[in-house]
């Protein structure tokens, strides 16, 4: 996925989770925590090539998803 420098990603997750949370890697193997706000990120300033992970938790189980973001 392209990405744009400092730009917003909706993260949208079905059936309400109680909790969302989303680490960045970066191409120099750094790890970050991703704030979220109102099921918003906003992308690195940085150009570069991120993999996000998000962990999701509802009542009755949990789910990790991956994706990738090209920042030009």
């Amino acid at each position: 996925m392209q990405g744009e420098q400092g730009g917003k990603l909706k993260i949208k997750i079905d059936q309400n989770p109680s909790s969302i949370s989303i680490h960045q890697l970066s191409e120099d193997h750094s790890r970050a925590i991703v704030e979220l706000k109102d099921n918003e990120m906003t992308l690195p300033r940085k150009a570069g090539y991120y993999i996000y992970e998000v962990n999701v938790v509802w009542d009755h189980g949990r789910a990790t998803y991956l994706f990738d973001v090209s920042i030009e």
